[in-house]
C-alpha cells in the first residue's frame, strides 16, 4: 500500500472518530440540559406549600394523585441502588458536582475533537501536495 492510500485510510479513521466525538458532546450537552432542568424543578419543588396535591409519574404518560407531605426533605439515588435523604440545597450541590464532573469530561472531549479535526486538515494539505505532484 503506498503513502496516499494509508493517508486516505487514516483520513476515514479521523472522520469516524470525530463523528464519534460529535455524538459524545451530544449526550453530554443533554445531560448539562437534564441536570439545569432538574435544579430548576427543585427551585420551584421548594416553594410548593406541604399537602399541595400533585401528579406523580409512574411511568411514561401515567401518572398518580398524591399529597405532598414534605418539601424540605428528598430521597435521592446515590448509586447502587443506595437512597439517602437530602435537602433541597444538599440535592442542588449533588448536581452541581456532576455538572462539574460532566464539564470536565466536555472539555476532554472538546479538546479530542480539535486534535482530530487538526490531524485530519494536516492530512489533507498532505494529500492535496500529492495531488499536485
Amino acid at each position: 500500500m503506498d503513502n496516499k492510500q494509508e493517508k486516505y485510510m487514516e483520513l476515514q479513521i479521523l472522520e469516524q472518530q470525530m463523528k464519534q466525538l460529535q455524538q459524545n458532546l451530544q449526550a453530554i450537552e443533554q445531560q448539562v440540559s437534564e441536570i439545569a432542568l432538574i435544579k430548576k424543578g427543585l427551585d420551584d419543588f421548594s416553594e410548593i406549600k406541604e399537602k399541595t396535591e400533585a401528579l406523580v409519574p409512574l411511568a411514561n404518560g401515567i401518572f398518580a394523585k398524591a399529597e405532598i407531605k414534605n418539601t424540605k426533605e428528598l430521597l435521592v439515588n446515590v448509586g447502587s441502588e443506595v437512597v439517602v435523604s437530602k435537602t433541597v440545597l444538599e440535592t442542588k450541590e449533588l448536581l452541581d458536582n456532576q455538572g462539574n464532573e460532566i464539564e470536565k469530561i466536555r472539555n476532554q472531549l472538546m479538546e479530542d475533537f480539535e486534535n482530530v479535526y487538526s490531524r485530519i486538515e494536516y492530512i489533507q494539505s498532505e494529500l492535496q501536495g500529492m495531488e499536485k505532484e
